[in-house]
C-alpha cells in the first residue's frame, strides 16, 4: 500500500520545530538571560538616551528647520506628555496580548518614530515622529522591560539583573548631553535619532531570540477602555502641569498664553494660570479612574489597574520610597546644571561633562548595590544607598562656591551618584518583587509613571526654591540642595516601611511560572 502522507516541506519542519522550542521555553523557563539583559539594557539606554540628546541639539534644530523655540519645546513637552499618560497603559497591554509582543512592537514604533524625526524638514514632521510616535513605542517598551526583568530573574541573578538596568539608565542619563552635543557638533543632531533606528531593532531581534513565546489563553482579558481613557486624561493633565507650571505659575497667570498648532487655548489676559486648571483636571480625572477601578474590581472585571497591590507595603513603600528619591535626584541635577551655565558661563554640554561623575559612579554604585542585595537583600542596599546619596548632597551644599573647581564637586557627585545608583535600581527590584505575574507589565507601567512625575515634581519644587534667591548666587543653589537632602532623609525614613524579606511573584492563574537558572558573574 502506498503512503500518501505529504511530506512535510522545510519551512513547514523549521515552524514546528520553533513551534515546539517555544512551548519548551514557556513550560520550563529555558530563556536566554543573557540576550535578556542585552534586550532590557538597550531598551532603556535608547529611551533615556532620546530626550537628553535631543535637549542639547535644541539651539541647532531651530536653525536648521526655521523655527521658534516655543514650537520646539513643545516637540520635547508632546513626547513626556504621551509617554507619561501612557505607561500604565502600555504596561497593561503587555499583560493582555504578551509581553514579548509588547517589547517587540514598543521596540518598532521606536525606531519608526526616530527614523521619522531623523528626516523630519518641518516641525509636525518632528512631533509626529518624535512625540507620538516615539512616545507610545516607549510606553510599551518600558514597562515591558521591566516586566521581562521581574518575570525571568529570580534570587541572586534579579538583583543583579535589577542593577545592570538600573545603572545603565543613570549613566544613559548623564551621557545624554556628552553625547548629544559630540554628535550635533562634529555630525549632526539627526545622527542622535538614528542611533535609536539602529539600537531599537537590535533589542527587538533579542527579545525574539531569548524570550519565549507569550502563552495563548483560551479568554483574553479585556482592556477597560474607559479607565484607560480617563487614566490617561488625567495622566496628560499632571505631567503637563508639572512641566508648564514654571512658565506659566501655578495660581496667578504669568504666562504668555497657551496655543497649540496656532489655535490659541488660554490667553495671557486671563487671571488663572492654565495649570490651575490642568491641576483641577487632573484631580477630578485620577479620583474618578479610582472609582472606576474599584467597580470594576467589585464586579469581577478585569481592572486596568489592581488597586489591591497598593495594600501590600513592599508596593505602596516602595513607590513612596523612590518618589522622594527621584524627586531628590532629578531636582539635584536641574539645580547644579542651572548654577554651573549661570556662575561659570558654561554650555549645556559643558555643564554636563561637569556632572558626568554622577552618571559613572551610578553605574558603579548598581553594579555593588547589586551584588550586596544578593548578599543581605535588595532593601538593606536601598536603605544605604540612599543615606550615601545625602551624604552627596549635603557635601555638595558645603562646598560649592560660585568658583567652585570641578575636582571639588566631581567628589560630592561621585558619593550621590553611587547612591542614586545602589538604591535606584533596588528599588524597582523590591517594588515588583511581590507582584503576581499576569500583572508584571501594568505594575512596571506604575513603577515607571511614578518615576516620570516624581522626576517632573523634583524639577519643579527644586526649582522652585532656587528661584527664590538668584540664579547665579550660592544662597539660592544651596537651599534647593538642602530641600533635596530633605527629600532623602523622607525617603529614607520610607523605606523602614518596606519588610527586609520580600514576598516573590505570585504565579500567574494562567501561564506557568518559569524557574530561570541562571549563573550571572561575580
Amino acid at each position: 500500500m502506498t503512503d500518501t502522507t505529504p511530506v512535510p516541506s522545510r519551512m513547514e519542519r523549521r515552524a514546528r520545530l520553533m513551534k515546539a522550542v517555544n512551548v519548551r521555553r514557556a513550560m520550563t523557563g529555558d530563556t536566554r538571560p543573557g540576550l535578556v539583559l542585552a534586550a532590557t539594557v538597550a531598551a532603556v539606554a535608547v529611551v533615556t538616551l532620546d530626550t537628553t540628546i535631543l535637549n542639547v541639539a535644541i539651539p541647532t534644530i531651530r536653525g536648521d528647520l526655521h523655527t521658534d523655540l516655543a514650537s520646539l519645546q513643545w516637540v520635547i513637552a508632546g513626547y513626556s506628555l504621551t509617554l507619561g499618560s501612557l505607561l500604565i497603559v502600555g504596561g497593561r497591554l503587555g499583560d493582555i496580548f504578551g509581553v514579548r509582543r509588547a517589547f517587540v512592537a514598543g521596540a518598532v514604533l521606536f525606531a519608526a518614530g526616530s527614523l521619522v524625526a531623523s528626516l523630519a524638514t518641518t516641525i509636525p514632521a518632528l512631533v509626529l515622529g518624535e512625540a507620538v510616535l516615539e512616545g507610545i513605542g516607549a510606553s510599551l517598551l518600558f514597562p515591558a522591560s521591566l516586566a521581562t526583568l521581574s518575570r525571568t530573574f529570580q534570587g541572586p541573578a534579579r538583583a543583579k539583573a535589577f542593577a545592570l538596568w538600573g545603572g545603565v539608565g543613570g549613566a544613559a542619563a548623564a551621557l545624554g548631553p556628552v553625547i548629544g552635543g559630540w554628535l550635533t557638533s562634529d555630525y549632526s543632531w539627526r545622527w542622535g535619532l538614528r542611533i535609536n533606528v539602529v539600537v531599537a531593532p537590535l533589542a527587538a531581534l533579542a527579545a525574539l531570540a531569548a524570550l519565549p513565546a507569550d502563552t495563548r489563553r483560551d479568554r483574553r482579558p479585556p482592556l477597560d477602555l474607559g479607565g484607560a481613557a480617563v487614566l490617561a486624561g488625567g495622566l496628560f493633565l499632571a505631567v503637563f502641569a508639572l512641566t508648564e507650571a514654571p512658565d506659566h505659575g501655578w495660581l496667578a497667570n504669568r504666562g504668555a498664553g497657551l496655543a497649540v498648532a496656532g489655535a490659541r487655548l488660554w490667553s495671557s489676559s486671563w487671571a488663572v494660570s492654565p495649570v490651575a486648571a490642568a491641576v483641577a483636571g487632573a484631580a477630578v480625572a485620577l479620583l474618578a479612574f479610582t472609582r472606576l477601578e474599584r467597580r470594576r474590581a467589585q464586579a469581577r472585571r478585569d481592572p486596568l489597574v489592581d488597586l489591591g497591590l497598593f495594600a501590600s507595603r513592599g508596593f505602596s513603600g516602595g513607590l513612596l520610597t523612590a518618589a522622594t528619591v527621584v524627586m531628590a535626584q532629578a531636582g539635584t541635577m536641574f539645580v547644579l546644571a542651572v548654577f554651573l551655565q549661570a556662575t561659570h558661563r558654561l554650555a549645556p554640554i559643558a555643564a554636563g561633562r561637569w556632572l558626568l561623575p554622577v552618571g559613572l559612579a551610578a553605574l558603579a554604585g548598581a553594579q555593588l548595590g547589586g551584588r550586596g542585595a544578593a548578599r543581605t537583600g535588595p532593601v538593606l542596599v536601598v536603605r544605604a544607598g540612599i543615606l550615601v546619596q545625602l551624604a552627596g548632597v549635603l557635601t555638595a551644599a558645603a562646598v560649592l562656591r560660585t568658583d567652585v573647581g570641578w575636582p571639588t564637586l566631581a567628589a560630592a557627585l561621585a558619593l550621590f551618584g553611587a547612591g542614586a545608583g545602589m538604591a535606584s535600581s533596588q528599588l524597582t527590584n523590591v517594588i515588583l518583587a511581590g507582584v503576581p505575574r499576569d500583572r508584571a507589565g501594568a505594575a512596571s507601567g506604575v513603577v515607571t509613571t511614578n518615576s516620570a512625575i516624581g522626576a517632573a515634581l523634583g524639577v519643579a519644587i527644586l526649582g522652585a526654591v532656587l528661584r527664590v534667591g538668584t540664579v547665579n548666587g550660592v544662597a539660592g543653589a544651596r537651599w534647593a540642595l538642602l530641600a533635596a537632602a530633605a527629600l532623602l532623609t523622607a525617603g529614607s525614613a520610607a523605606s523602614f516601611t518596606l519588610a527586609r524579606r520580600q514576598a516573590t511573584a505570585a504565579p500567574s492563574p494562567v501561564e506557568p511560572r518559569p524557574t530561570v537558572r541562571v549563573h550571572c558573574a561575580s
